[in-house]
Parts: C-alpha cells; sequence; structure tokens
C-alpha cells in the first residue's frame, strides 16, 4: 500500500493549486489499497476519475499478462475495489477501468466492457501497439482496423446508454 499511500500525498498537494475548488478534474492509474475502506483517502482528494487498470479482460489472462498485479492485487480484489469504490464513494460513471485493445479477443474484450460498465466503471482502451524491436518473437500483433472501429463503438453504446462520460470529456 505504499504506493497507493504515496499517490494520496502526492494528489492532495496538487489539490491545494487546483483551480476547481478541492477537485482534480482528469485520472490517476493506481492500484486500490488492500484495505477497501482506505479509498476513502483516494476519494478526499478530489480525484474526479481514478482508476485500476485491468488491461485485460478474463482472470486467467490477468494472471498471464499481469503477473505482479495479480500477485499483489489480484484480479478478483480490483474487482472488489471497483465495487466498493462506485458503492461507498464516486457512484455509478465516475471509475475509469482501461484495457489494452488487442491482447483479449473483440469478444472477450466487450464481455470486460459490459461487466465494468454493469458495475458502475467507465470501461475503455489503449491500442496495444508493439515494439517490435522490444518484444521479439511474442505473438501479439496490433489489432487491425475492423477491429478498433468495432470496439470503440461499441464502448460509443456503452456510454451513451448508461450516459457515461470519459474522464477527458470536455465537460
Amino acid at each position: 500500500d505504499e504506493e497507493f499511500d504515496a499517490h494520496v500525498n502526492i494528489l492532495n498537494i496538487i489539490k491545494e493549486f487546483s483551480p476547481w475548488k478541492n477537485k482534480i478534474k482528469g485520472n490517476t492509474a493506481l492500484m486500490p489499497p488492500l484495505k477497501l475502506t482506505k479509498l476513502k483517502h483516494l476519494y478526499e482528494t478530489g480525484m474526479e476519475h481514478p482508476s485500476f487498470n485491468l488491461e485485460v479482460w478474463g482472470k486467467k489472462e490477468f494472471k498471464d499478462v499481469c503477473p505482479g498485479k495479480d500477485k499483489y492485487r489480484g484480479h478478483d480484489n480490483i474487482l472488489k475495489a471497483y465495487k466498493y469504490a462506485v458503492k461507498e464513494f464516486y457512484g455509478e460513471g465516475a471509475l475509469w477501468c482501461n484495457f489494452v485493445a488487442g491482447i483479449n479477443s473483440l469478444e472477450k474484450l466487450k464481455e470486460g466492457f459490459n461487466y465494468m460498465a454493469n458495475l458502475g466503471v467507465i470501461p475503455g482502451a489503449n491500442v496495444f501497439h508493439p515494439d517490435v524491436g522490444a518484444i521479439l518473437g511474442s505473438k501479439l500483433k496490433a489489432p487491425n482496423y475492423e477491429y478498433l472501429v468495432e470496439l470503440y463503438r461499441y464502448a460509443a453504446r456503452i456510454y451513451h446508454e448508461l450516459g457515461y462520460k470519459p474522464f477527458f470529456s470536455e465537460s
């Protein structure tokens, strides 16, 4: 939880200089604390859209792709943190969960988007773009155009149906 505590301390310093009256517009990505009641400290910083990014959907996939996150927090514990934070502090449509488009199949990632949206969490994705020099031999490839268009159209439908706005929204 040292990283979580450091994050909260830094956000409290930023809040002192925020032009938005004790709010910090935007996003911060971190792992949730082990003791979920500490999420109150994150909420009190005024950070509007925190995220505990899963990167990939599915418990097995999470363990394979994010072994550090799996070891120190675990897929299920991250989901518990989202549920707790939505219920106790943020409400629906404030928390964000980022995935990496292209690691999961399109259908599997849509499943993850649905799950998170139904928890009250805004799902989103950055595009996987392999650095050829860094991952020679990897089986992962960047997703094709059709995958990306379908995924972002799907996300847009979810956002419109549930009234969610991406954290980078102008409003």
